[in-house]
């Protein structure tokens, strides 16, 4: 396919760009806290992950519907819900209740994008190109996150709803992605000479549980590092948020070689990006100054940004033409449920070794360690 102009990755990447917006509100948390000070702090948190609880279901709608409807309006719709439930605050403030509705608005977006901005690059981009843009894309998302982020903190100081403002910055976007943006292949679902239809391979199953697993396990060094630097009296809330940064810039410099490091270690990939984050981790937990947990936050952040291009890729390209977007909103959306159900899960799991933040990281790593192995068996088995 020959859609592979500038102002289609333009197109695209802007609306990578703006995914992670819902992060704009996270410095104003705790004077949202103050203000709502009648409500639990865990209500006012679900105003940043309200919006990954409701992605996995919109990811599987956004694949569903891609196989009846072009892509580029389905995106829009999507996108829409952004401007909707990130501006409508500025004028309806006064309930934390009408907040949280606007971030469910704001999460019913986050999915579809998901889907759709990684249908879209296997749709209009092929070999080395495809994996480049693919790559492009989490550089894109974690960088539209730390700008938002930035943004938001620096409005907030005026005032905690002036946070809401940041969403201006989808509005160009928006326009961009009118503009530029190709409206995708319509693909419609084919059938064998047996009349049954196309069916999801398992091997695209498999990577959603690996998917699963590897974000409820990377997500513990996103939940627990400010913890863990406080309680070992690694640092405070700077220190932290140097761990934080880094893990972003991780991110994005795997998102942006993100081609030449699926050349090098090609059908490895997957189990490659795994073990870096699994590195991170371990290095966390044995960590006793804060520059050992920066270092092991950027590699969980290149590991990160690595396996989330890597196993959609994969997904895509495993599965019938037809089923192409389906796949990867189920790959999409196992991985944002792990991320949703990190701290449960390995709280559950580090509560029998004892009440420290510390441990945390080990269950983590060590459950990393066996999807290692378990990956990098299947695979040696698979072609390349």
């Amino acid at each position: 396919m020959s859609k592979n102009g500038a102002k289609a990755k333009t197109g695209i990447l802007c609306a990578c760009f703006v995914m992670m917006s819902y992060l704009a509100v996270s410095p104003a948390l705790s004077d949202i806290a103050a203000h709502f000070s009648d409500a639990a702090v865990s209500a006012v948190q679900m105003l940043i992950t309200l919006p990954t609880l409701i992605a996995p279901a919109t990811a599987l709608l956004a694949g569903k519907l891609s196989e009846r409807f072009y892509k580029k309006p389905l995106l829009l719709w999507f996108m829409g819900a952004y401007l909707v439930g990130g501006l409508l605050p500025l004028a309806f403030s006064q309930s934390l209740v009408f907040l949280l509705f606007c971030a469910g608005v704001v999460g019913v977006g986050t999915g579809g994008m998901m889907t759709l901005t990684a249908a879209l690059i296997c749709d209009c981009f092929s070999g080395k190109e495809q994996d480049r843009m693919m790559g492009l894309q989490a550089a894109f998302i974690s960088g539209g996150g730390m700008v938002f982020t930035l943004l938001g903190g620096a409005l907030a100081g005026s005032g905690w709803q002036r946070a809401y403002l940041a969403y201006l910055l989808v509005v160009p976007a928006f326009v961009l992605v009118i503009l530029w943006m190709p409206r995708g292949d319509l693909v419609r679902e084919t059938t064998h000479e047996s009349g049954k239809k196309a069916k999801i391979p398992a091997f695209v199953w498999l990577l959603g549980v690996v998917g699963f697993l590897f974000y409820a396990c990377q997500n513990a060094f996103n939940t627990n590092a400010s913890l863990l630097m406080t309680e070992s009296g690694l640092g405070d809330t700077q220190e932290a948020s140097v761990a934080t940064a880094l893990n972003t810039f991780g991110g994005l410099l795997s998102g942006i070689l993100l081609s030449q490091l699926t050349a090098i270690f090609k059908k490895y990939a997957v189990p490659v990006s795994i073990a870096a984050s699994c590195a991170g981790l371990f290095l966390t937990f044995f960590g006793t100054a804060a520059p050992v947990i920066w270092i092991g936050g950027f590699l969980v952040g290149f590991g990160f940004s690595m396996f989330t291009p890597a196993g959609t890729l994969l997904a895509a390209r495993s599965a019938p033409d037809s089923r192409r977007s389906t796949a990867i909103s189920l790959f999409s959306a196992c991985s944002n449920i792990g991320s949703a159900l990190s701290p449960p899960i390995v709280n559950a799991l580090a509560a029998p070794f004892g009440a420290g933040v510390r441990v945390k990281f080990l269950v983590a790593a060590v459950i990393l360690c066996v999807v290692v192995a378990g990956t990098t068996l299947y695979s040696a088995r698979r072609r390349a």
